[in-house]
């Protein structure tokens, strides 16, 4: 029995799923936390920065903020 009514495999249905919220899911991420997800992340990528990795793993990466500002430092 499926969880939901569509043709669709579960994988397809969890992905379209995280494509309807992921739009809006960091606007929610940031003001639920006042914000404070961007502090920590900064102080992340300096921790990270000083230690001049030559790779980084993000596990459970959501929505890839960190992921995207580690690369970009």
């Amino acid at each position: 029995m499926k969880p939901y009514d569509t043709e669709r495999t579960k994988k397809e249905e969890v992905q379209a799923m995280f494509d309807r919220i992921a739009p809006t899911y960091d606007v929610l991420n940031h003001t639920l936390s006042a914000n404070i997800d961007r502090l920590w992340r900064r102080r992340v990528v300096r921790c990270a920065a000083a230690g001049a990795p030559r790779r980084i793993l993000d596990l459970a990466t959501g929505t890839g903020d960190l992921a995207l500002a580690l690369a970009r430092a």
